[in-house]
């Protein structure tokens, strides 16, 4: 398997990269004790404790992480309604791609979004990964700095309608999750002393995910001035009646041919690109598999398992995708000191055939 620091040299994961690197010390500097940051009490102590923890695991998990290329991006303000859509008609704005190479925290950070911010995403398409990689770089803000929110992970999927409003929700998740004192958290909730992360929308029922934006719309004036992000599927979330209230939307675009390229070059896979690059389903513009980073990363990890006639001569996608599970698992359930030359030897012979 593929080793986070066989890869730092791709898109994204650059050893030189000074502000991901400042970034990573200060957090390893405060978990191990050597920072402690002036100003916090002890309960948000160990709560950035906690969610540090949290990022650094979720992160070293995440399949998308361990071959991360930095993801396009472009901004859609028709999926929002911010405060002041009523003096700018949202329609009437361009959607704008972000230059190339542009961070999330680049776009919370501007002026016009002010942390209030949506992002949308395929399947796959590593808008999860996007959030934790923002939440890392709030959680070192807040090591540094006692004046900044807490930044903390909540998944919309655990809100119901039994809570009255996203406060009481969020103080019921908090001690859920974190362990947060209820009079604690409805405390840092009045005073803007966290800074919600959430995702899940997508994942309630279709009913739920109705009177949730709207609950998140009701609350949204009195955290005026406090960032709050939201996580989701695009096809999902398109079919809301209401869109949320948030300053700014970026959707997560698929992989270009390039990023493509890049990426399995930089896994050693070169035999692999060679092999999927005139193949319809795995390069398809629209849903091909090689578009989705996760997915091109199942293939990446995979690639040494498949039966590479027997793929090859399925036309039928559901059945080379069950292929390609089958080839995953397979993998995964193995020890995993094979190298990258002999992962993609198979693509090779494929490529040659």
């Amino acid at each position: 398997m593929l080793g986070v620091g066989d890869l730092r040299d791709q898109d994204g994961i650059n050893a030189n990269d000074e502000s991901q690197i400042h970034i990573e010390q200060v957090i390893n500097n405060y978990l191990s004790g050597q920072l402690v940051p002036a100003g916090r009490s002890p309960a948000e102590a160990k709560l950035l404790s906690a969610i540090a923890t949290e990022i650094d695991g979720r992160l070293r998990q995440s399949l998308h992480n361990r071959v991360y290329v930095e993801l396009d991006k472009v901004e859609d303000p028709q999926w929002v309604r911010p405060p002041w859509s009523g003096e700018v008609k949202v329609g009437e704005l361009p959607v704008e791609r972000c230059p190339e190479g542009t961070e999330i925290r680049e776009v919370f950070d501007r002026g016009d979004i002010r942390g209030q911010l949506l992002i949308l995403g395929a399947p796959g398409s590593g808008k999860t990964t996007l959030l934790l990689q923002l939440a890392k770089v709030l959680v070192a803000r807040a090591v540094e700095d006692a004046s900044k929110p807490v930044p903390v992970l909540l998944n919309l999927s655990a809100w119901t309608e039994k809570f009255r409003d996203i406060p009481s929700w969020m103080v019921a998740d908090l001690k859920q999750k974190y362990g947060v004192r209820k009079d604690v958290a409805e405390q840092w909730i009045e005073d803007g002393q966290i800074l919600p992360l959430l995702d899940g929308l997508d994942e309630l029922m279709s009913k739920r995910q109705e009177t949730c934006v709207l609950a998140l719309n009701s609350f949204l004036p009195r955290w005026a001035g406090v960032p709050l992000v939201v996580c989701s599927r695009l096809e999902e979330y398109g079919i809301y009646e209401s869109d949320l209230n948030l300053n700014g939307a970026v959707i997560v675009q698929p992989l270009s041919d390039r990023q493509i390229e890049r990426f399995l070059r930089g896994a050693g896979c070169g035999e692999l690109w060679e092999a999927v690059r005139e193949d319809g389903d795995v390069m398809d513009l629209d849903d091909g598999l090689a578009r989705s980073p996760l997915l091109l990363t199942v293939l990446v990890l995979a690639s040494g398992k498949l039966p590479v006639d027997l793929w090859q001569s399925q036309s039928s996608e559901t059945e080379r995708r069950r292929i390609l599970f089958e080839g995953f698992v397979e993998k995964r359930l193995e020890d995993n000191g094979d190298s990258g030359g002999k992962r993609c030897r198979g693509w090779d012979g494929w490529r040659r055939g």
